[in-house]
C-alpha cells in the first residue's frame, strides 16, 4: 500500500502502480518522446513519423491523421461554410497546419514549433499542451474518475464516457 489511491478493478490498480510508483513508461522508437500511455505513443508516431497519410480527394492536400483532411475539407472546400471559414482560416508558415481559431495556432506554433513544454509540479510529466497538462494533474494527483454506471468502464474525460456509453451502451444524451 503505497499511496491512497483506490481502484475498481485490478487492472486499474496494475496500471497505477506501473505508471506512478514504477515509472513505467512507453518510449517512441524513432525519438526521445515518452507517455505513461501506450495509446499517446502510438498517436505520437502516426502524427510525427507516420507514413501512413490521408489525402484529400479535391486537390494535393495530406495530413498524418484522418481528422486533419476532415477539418481541410471543411475550410477548404465545403460550400456552406466556405463563405464563412475561407476568410478565417489560419495557417502555419512552417507545416501543413491549419486552422480557423487563432489560438490553436498559437498553440500549435508553440508547441510544435517552439518545443514549449508544461511541467506537472508534483511529478516529472511534461506535456506539450496545458489541457493535457490539467487532465494529468486531474487524473493522477486529484484521482477525478468517471465511470459508466452500466458496466466497469472508467476514464478521466467526460466526453470519452459519453462516446463510450453511445458506441457500447447505445445511449444517446
Amino acid at each position: 500500500n503505497q499511496c491512497e489511491y483506490k481502484a475498481k478493478g485490478t487492472r486499474q490498480l496494475l496500471r497505477h502502480t506501473q505508471i506512478i510508483h514504477e515509472g513505467q513508461k512507453y518510449l517512441c522508437d524513432q525519438c526521445e518522446f515518452q507517455a505513461s500511455e501506450k495509446g499517446s505513443v502510438k498517436r505520437h508516431q502516426l502524427s510525427k513519423h507516420g507514413n501512413v497519410r490521408y489525402y484529400c480527394d479535391q486537390c494535393d492536400y495530406q495530413a498524418s491523421r484522418q481528422d486533419g483532411i476532415k477539418n481541410h475539407k471543411q475550410m477548404k472546400h465545403s460550400n456552406e461554410t466556405n463563405t464563412i471559414y475561407k476568410r478565417k482560416s489560419n495557417s502555419c508558415d512552417k507545416c501543413e497546419y491549419q486552422t480557423i481559431w487563432k489560438n490553436h495556432l498559437k498553440r500549435h506554433q508553440e508547441s510544435v514549433h517552439e518545443g514549449k513544454t508544461y511541467s506537472c509540479d508534483k511529478c516529472e510529466v511534461k506535456t506539450t499542451d496545458e489541457g493535457s497538462l490539467k487532465r494529468h494533474k486531474r487524473t493522477i494527483h486529484n484521482n477525478v474518475k468517471y465511470s459508466c454506471d452500466l458496466c466497469i468502464f472508467q476514464t478521466t474525460r467526460q466526453d470519452v464516457l459519453k462516446a463510450h456509453k453511445q458506441s457500447k451502451h447505445d445511449i444517446v444524451k
